[in-house]
């Protein structure tokens, strides 16, 4: 062995994909243990769920360095326990196929085996020794004739790669196999970015990699930092799938999507909002993050209150990301914070982070995160007359902590936010982020001569129809509506409106229901119907709708603060 091996080498063999079955060997080399605990994974950083990978694993067996089997126990889902490992230097296992509705996260956070392909999340397929996750090691692999591998991990040989530690190892997704998977390349500030794309049809890629290099071009000048290694983007389009998403790494995001049909509203889709949104991960949080993601604990279920910090601002920057490069109109970046608030979310954004390794990463995270973000870079450049703001934020924290290699204290993270910002946000913590209250959206964006404006329209509810005899009669009746309140029945005949006798011609009925129509929400209605041939007289106000009209719009006549405040979070910093 040379000063440069690594004590432990990995080696992947997969003889018969067709059998939805890998073999993994880990050999050691001068490690001396009285004992030893092989440990799989728990649950898969970006996800944080917890999954007990160890639970596709099977065939456990430890060899010494004479080629003698030694006894291994089992201790629970993820541990297996050998007992006299003076002398261990083999550990060999068996891995499956990852059902995709065998356990509720994303597909990117298992594997996928099929006879011409393998994607892997690290985690699923590699075990480690405890105590020893910050040893280098290397992986071999053994796949069949014409598979190719496309990993992040430091290419040694074709087949052969390194990691400085078992988290680089793991936190490298890889796509195997051969066609139908397609690679492409390019380069950007000397950094090489692969496209890898296993897809069941025919995709054209022309389009998607013009749009990821403006993305990747933005953010990369944002944070005045690059990819020091190669980065891979490694897609599955399929159409079958019952979930779709995508999943960070350091130097990789896997993605498992349904195909997109034309290349022509690519700017548009899911697929570039997720691209966009993995990308910015690349710093929050894989660059700057809070210590329980700095030295991982495979086995014990994460628990920190920001996870909302790390989800919620990236999708923000997402969003920003499209309307700063153009790639997506100012009026649709309003419209989707629209569509967020127009739902009030309240949801205990701290609850949802603390309870992730059992719920996963909830939607509140995404959603009522990025407007809270949206808010919050608001606020600070409202209270400091524009000098700082979430972009200087972004990269004062890459600055302290990631470029540095040191973590956060996630408890502590609105101080940081405050020793980095001049802003103290502990109220607005402990109203809006842990105390569940609705956000104060209209008070908040009124800062940044923007109008947000709910109007609660009226929710009519009647359907009716003409008879021959020009009678005005009653279809059908919705529920929660105006008509409903006042008990108007299917087949009731209208006889007056507002106390007017209803008139016989088409153009008179149409002029007494725009009337009727035109009516605001409270005010009183009138109406006599016939029912079975007797007259009856229904009385009420107008109901509004469940669901408001909800819109934001840029205030005409701003003040020259306002004014500053908005377009500094149009434009790029």
């Amino acid at each position: 062995m040379t000063a440069q091996t690594p004590r432990f080498q990995y080696r992947l063999d997969i003889p018969r994909p067709s059998s939805d079955q890998g073999y993994v060997t880990l050999t050691l080399t001068g490690i001396k243990l009285k004992s030893a605990t092989f440990c799989m994974p728990a649950w898969s950083p970006g996800n944080y769920r917890i999954v007990d990978y160890g639970r596709w694993v099977d065939s456990v067996q430890a060899w010494d360095i004479k080629g003698k089997e030694i006894s291994v126990s089992r201790l629970n889902n993820n541990e297996w326990f050998v007992k006299n490992a003076r002398q261990l230097a083999r550990i060999t296992y068996r891995i499956h196929d990852i059902p995709e509705d065998s356990v509720p996260v994303l597909p990117t956070t298992l594997n996928s085996m099929d006879r011409s392909t393998f994607f892997y999340n690290g985690p699923s397929v590699f075990g480690y020794i405890k105590g020893y996750q910050t040893e280098a090691c290397q992986v071999e692999f053994q796949l069949p004739c014409g598979w190719r591998v496309w990993t992040p991990l430091s290419r040694i040989s074709d087949f052969r790669y390194a990691a400085r530690s078992y988290d680089e190892l793991v936190d490298a997704p890889a796509l195997l196999g051969t066609w139908p998977i397609e690679a492409f390349r390019f380069t950007l500030d000397s950094t090489d970015y692969h496209f890898v794309i296993n897809s069941e049809t025919d995709i054209k890629t022309d389009t998607l990699l013009n749009l990821a290099k403006t993305i990747i071009r933005y953010q990369n000048r944002l944070f005045d930092d690059r990819p020091s290694e190669a980065y891979y983007f490694l897609y599955n389009f399929f159409a079958a799938g019952s979930r779709y998403g995508a999943l960070e790494s350091t130097r990789a995001s896997s993605y498992y999507l349904p195909p997109f049909a034309s290349q022509r509203n690519l700017r548009s889709s899911y697929l570039i909002r997720v691209l966009a949104h993995e990308f910015f991960h690349r710093w929050n949080p894989e660059r700057f993050h809070p210590k329980e993601l700095h030295i991982i604990n495979y086995q014990a279920p994460l628990r920190i209150q920001n996870l909302w910090f790390i989800e919620g601002v990236t999708e923000y920057y997402a969003q920003l990301t499209l309307m700063r490069t153009g790639l997506l109109s100012k009026k649709v970046f309003y419209n989707t914070f629209r569509d967020i608030a127009a739902e009030n979310p309240s949801a205990n954004l701290e609850t949802l982070s603390r309870n992730a390794s059992e719920i996963g990463v909830a939607p509140a995270m995404y959603t009522q995160g990025s407007l809270t973000a949206w808010l919050m870079d608001i606020e600070m450049r409202d209270r400091t007359d524009n000098a700082v703001s979430m972009d200087s934020l972004m990269v004062r924290m890459h600055r302290a902590f990631g470029k540095k290699d040191k973590p956060y204290d996630d408890k502590t993270l609105i101080m940081t936010i405050k020793q980095f910002t001049g802003v103290d946000f502990t109220s607005f913590y402990s109203h809006y982020i842990a105390g569940g209250k609705p956000l104060p959206v209209r008070e908040i964006l009124e800062k940044a001569g923007l109008a947000y404006d709910i109007i609660y329209t009226p929710a009519h509810g009647w359907f009716w129809d003409v008879s021959a005899g020009g009678k005005l009669v009653v279809q059908s009746v919705s529920e929660n509506s105006t008509a409903f309140a006042l008990g108007l029945q299917s087949g009731d005949i209208v006889t007056s409106i507002q106390e007017q006798t209803l008139p016989t011609t088409m153009d008179g009925i149409r002029t007494r229901i725009e009337a009727l129509e035109s009516l605001s929400v409270g005010e009183s209605v009138r109406l006599m119907v016939q029912r079975n041939g007797k007259p009856i007289a229904l009385k009420g106000t107008i109901v509004a709708s469940q669901k408001p009209t909800v819109s934001i719009k840029e205030i005409a006549a701003p003040t020259e603060k306002q004014l500053r405040i908005r377009q500094s979070i149009l434009s790029s910093p």
